[in-house]
């Protein structure tokens, strides 16, 4: 039974069937070898953004014209495509691609997501009655109302709810084994049926009719079986010309149907043929935007670009040998005439029949290397021998009269006759020529002979200014001057009828309106008299010969040979094997790479253009043909798209969809990598610049990532443009912004906090200071009461005592006497030990406590001596190191005095402890004697000597002074007295 894929065969409608000498098509291939991963096909899809996506039976591949990316099922990664025999994909209005497997039901792609989880599957489940009913997909399709529809191996048809993400079975009847899907523009779903039927269903209202494909299409069933007579339709497509390309299930190639005039060609793999299919098994076909038509084989991919469909590619007939081909001419009677190094090769342009001429004079076969048609209908030949007239009728060679007398021309040794040209020289008619080598030669035709370097009365090397012997072209203006292109000294100017000599314009580096390379090989007339240069190594020049300022064209290849012009005033070039095109309107610059010109070594020598604008170029062994008027433009500014983001090399690639990327300020080292899908050739060049940071654009060539390091922090824009040739750009820019923050110590928040913190700081010390101030005036003042207080009080006392003692003296009264002068001793030694301790208390030296454990050492131990009371004084090994404030340290010390003098005076003890300690974040002193003690509750106010007197407010009035607390512990019943002082360390 015939598999048809539903709808298409009504493209055949009124038409007929018929084969015609069918039109050469050139096939390029893509296989594993360039990076595919499977030879075998089976699905071919362009997104909305220009990448080929190619369905194969080991994997997904995407594919922008030079690089792949693969992508393959990883069972341990729910995250990665579902299966890896890839059986269909379609995008939706989301961009989203959804593909379908033979083995791992469906996966969803959005390039947007992190690298990690672009796919998400959907796959059968067992215990979910909404899963896919099975694994195996075979076709999709979107019916753009929020549903796909899926064509599986066994059950009926599915559709699947993308906001859901729940598989149904709507149309539960007739639609098992299905061979193909099709969803025309009205929403109409047409299912093709193993073993024949077709299912309609409208996809809005789930209404179907069911009806055999025979009544389907009755019309068109009998055509199909005569362009496939042993072989079933599996897959077709339309191009843009109403050609319909049609594959079988057997091996039976491709077929392309013509709609305007009902004709069938016929494509089969050749081995033996350049450019033929790659495999007869074709497994799909798809026509991607621009035109360009893929096909999915068994073995790879064959690729047909109907941009290079008008360079026809001709091959010579039954060459065992290499043939170069020099030049062409096209007569009148429609043949076109071919010189090679093997003769004459004549074209009937109607027939398409060749004829082959060897040529031979004098027992030397000739090579034919310049036509040449003379105003007066002769008919020339430049050949390797000598200039020849030629009968192309009757097949007659001839050399010009008296030929045989001039040394260069009798026989050109080693070289070849490239130009010639008409002129007058000395009023004679002249046919100049170049046989290259040997500067030029003329023939007059008054004189009849020719005339060379050799003639010893002519000096046409002097005369002429002749400075190379190299000379690649003779070139005759509108205005009538020759324009010499030479190998070795640049462009020449002559005229023969004025001057004589030879002007030249030649390499000048040190400006830039001058050649810049002295190896021209062809001149063409342009607008306005001006002239195109092609130089061999500089390439193309424009040549004003008004102001004879030369202007590089920087985009042009510096390998440029012959060139001409089109009626648009474009300029195509011969150029590194291919033909290059520069349009100085629009300042656009191509490079054509017909397919297969690498192959026979690449088209070189000249151009030549016939009289309706046709130009052919040779090779080895074959030529190409093409009106300039029929090749498309190449797309010279392709979109370009960023592909992932990496920052130390871990993809970031959900951050392009931001409008703006923020970087932290230690992710200084990224890349961007991007891509400009584009099918044309190979001559994608990238440049990008990061602004804020370059200076100039980078060109990168096909390079298609960027890579930056230790950015400071900042605002960027990474833009990105591409070109179809090396230079050249156009104003199609891709843009991202990318922020790299500062860090928090760099940002003007930070450095306002910090000034306040400073700021603050210095308030606080400032305040710190003050009240340190305050304080020590405080303590001077104390200090300067207690000076005032003690030693005045003392000094009054002494001032008393001495009046006392004078009265005592003049009495005679002895006794009173002494005990007064007693009196004044002990009162001035009070003194005098008040007065160190102050001194003492003042000293920054002493802040530390291990200074008061000296003091308090120092001065109870021998008063106890004196008194026989045994003194023990215990610290602990922390409170030396303590650091404490003059007030405190001097309240404390004089809190202990106090004590140690009461208990000296009134205890009646043969003992005194002192303890200094920390407990709980306090400093305690501790004095206990084991005297006598007393009861606190009788205390007598007037009793000032008493502990319980003056002695206790002062001690009291000290703890106060400084927040501590003081505690007294005693009673008459023996157990002595403990005084502790707790002070409280800040």
């Amino acid at each position: 039974m015939h598999r048809i894929i539903l709808v298409f065969f009504l493209l055949f409608v009124n038409s007929f069937y018929s084969v015609a000498q069918q039109e050469d098509r050139y096939f390029y291939s893509i296989s594993t070898d360039k990076g595919l991963s499977h030879h075998k096909v089976n699905t071919i899809f362009q997104d909305s953004r220009g990448f080929m996506w190619f369905g194969t039976e080991d994997g997904l591949n995407r594919y922008d014209g030079k690089y792949f990316t693969g992508y393959s099922n990883d069972i341990a990664n729910r995250s990665s495509v579902s299966g890896n025999i890839v059986t269909d994909i379609v995008e939706d209005e989301q961009k989203f691609l959804w593909i379908s497997t033979a083995e791992g039901g469906l996966s969803r792609y959005d390039f947007r997501q992190p690298a990690l989880s672009q796919f998400k599957q959907f796959r059968h489940d067992e215990n979910n009655k909404y899963s896919i009913p099975e694994n195996r997909i075979n076709y999709i399709k979107d019916d753009k109302r929020g549903h796909l529809w899926l064509a599986t191996g066994r059950s009926f048809l599915v559709r699947f709810n993308k906001k859901t993400e729940r598989f149904d079975s709507p149309i539960p009847v007739g639609s098992r084994g299905i061979s193909g899907l099709c969803l025309d523009e009205k929403g109409i779903l047409w299912v093709a049926k193993v073993g024949g039927g077709v299912l309609k269903i409208n996809t809005a209202t789930l209404s179907y009719e069911l009806a055999p494909h025979e009544s389907v299409f009755s019309k068109h069933v009998s055509l199909t079986r005569k362009a496939f007579a042993r072989d079933e339709i599996k897959c077709f497509a339309e191009d843009s010309s109403y050609h319909v390309w049609m594959g079988g299930v057997e091996d039976s190639g491709l077929k392309i149907y013509d709609r305007k005039t009902g004709k069938f060609s016929s494509y089969l793999y050749n081995p033996l043929k350049e450019g033929s299919l790659v495999n007869n098994h074709i497994n799909c076909i798809f026509v991607d935007r621009s035109g360009i038509v893929w096909v999915g084989t068994n073995n790879g991919i064959s690729v047909f670009n109907p941009l290079y469909q008008p360079f026809e590619k001709m091959y010579l007939p039954g060459q065992k040998n290499d043939v170069v081909i020099y030049d062409f001419y096209r007569d009148a009677t429609g043949h076109l005439w071919i010189g090679t190094s093997d003769g004459l090769f004549i074209r009937d342009l109607r027939s398409g029949k060749f004829e082959h001429r060897k040529l031979m004079y004098k027992g030397t076969p000739l090579a034919v290397t310049k036509f040449y048609s003379d105003v007066d209908g002769t008919f020339y030949l430049g050949t390797n021998y000598s200039l020849f007239t030629y009968d192309r009728q009757k097949n007659i060679l001839a050399v010009l009269p008296n030929t045989e007398l001039d040394p260069v021309m009798s026989r050109i040794t080693d070289s070849r006759i490239v130009s010639i040209v008409r002129d007058t020289i000395g009023s004679h008619p002249v046919l100049i020529v170049s046989p290259y080598g040997q500067y030029i030669t003329y023939y007059d035709f008054v004189d009849k002979r020719w005339v060379s370097k050799a003639d010893p009365v002519k000096k046409i090397i002097k005369n002429f200014n002749l400075k190379d012997n190299l000379i690649h072209k003779l070139y005759k203006a509108n205005d009538g001057d020759i324009w010499v292109a030479t190998a070795k000294y640049g462009l020449g100017d002559w005229n023969p009828n004025g001057a004589g000599k030879i002007k030249y314009q030649r390499e000048n580096r040190d400006t830039a309106i001058s050649l810049n390379e002295d190896d021209v090989f062809d001149v063409q007339e342009g607008a306005n008299g001006n002239l195109w240069v092609s130089t061999y190594g500089g390439g193309l020049k424009y040549y004003n010969s008004s102001t004879h300022h030369v202007f590089h064209i920087n985009e042009s290849s510096n390998l440029s040979e012959g060139i001409q012009t089109d009626a648009d005033g474009s300029i195509w070039m011969v150029c590194n094997g291919h033909m290059h095109k520069y349009d100085p309107k629009k300042v656009e610059y191509s490079c054509y790479e017909a397919p297969g010109l690498h192959r026979d070594s690449g088209l070189s020598g000249y151009i030549y253009k016939d009289g309706d604008g046709n130009m052919y170029v040779g090779g080895t062994n074959y030529f190409i043909v093409f009106n300039p008027a029929t090749v498309a433009d190449i797309n010279h500014s392709p979109n370009v798209y960023f592909t992932d983001f990496k920052v130390f090399d871990t993809s970031f690639n959900e951050l392009l969809s931001e409008k703006n990327i923020e970087l932290q300020y230690d992710q200084k080292y990224f890349s961007v990598e991007f891509s400009a899908p584009e099918y044309d050739g190979d001559n994608i060049q990238y440049a990008y610049i990061l602004e804020g940071m370059d200076k100039k654009w980078i060109k990168s060539g096909k390079r298609n990532y960027a890579v930056y390091a230790n950015l400071p922090a900042g605002e960027y824009i990474f833009k990105v443009k591409a070109g179809n040739w090396q230079g050249t750009f156009g104003n199609n820019v891709t843009a991202i912004r990318i922020t790299i923050l500062e860090p928090v110590w760099a940002t003007s928040w930070f450095y306002t906090l910090i000034g306040l913190f400073i700021i603050g700081i210095a308030v606080v010390l400032y305040r710190y200071r003050i009240k340190e101030l305050l304080n020590r005036q405080e303590v001077r003042n104390r200090i300067a009461v207690d000076l005032h207080d003690n030693i005045g009080s003392t000094l009054s006392s002494i001032s008393v005592y001495s009046q006392v003692a004078k009265i005592y003296q003049q009495q005679q009264n002895n006794y009173q006497l002494d005990k007064v002068l007693d009196t004044i001793g002990e009162t001035a030694s009070e003194m005098i030990s008040e007065m160190g301790d102050i001194v003492w208390a003042i000293n920054p030296k002493n802040d530390h406590l291990s200074s008061i454990y000296s003091r308090m050492d120092s001065y109870a131990r021998p008063v106890c001596k004196a008194k026989n009371i045994s003194f023990d004084l215990h610290t602990d090994p922390k409170v030396p190191f303590l650091k404490l404030e003059m007030n405190v340290r001097k309240n404390i010390y004089l809190i202990f005095k106090e004590a140690i003098n009461n208990s000296l005076k009134y205890s009646e003890s043969t003992a005194i402890a002192v303890k200094l300690y920390l407990k709980d974040g306090n400093l305690i002193l501790s004095i206990y004697d084991n005297g006598t003690g007393f009861d606190q509750n009788e205390r007598s106010e007037n009793d000032e000597a008493s502990l319980s007197g003056n002695g206790m407010r002062n001690m009291k009035m000290r703890a106060n002074e400084i927040s501590a607390q003081l505690k007294v512990f005693s009673s008459k019943n023996g157990m002595g007295t403990l005084i502790e002082v707790r002070y409280k360390i800040p």
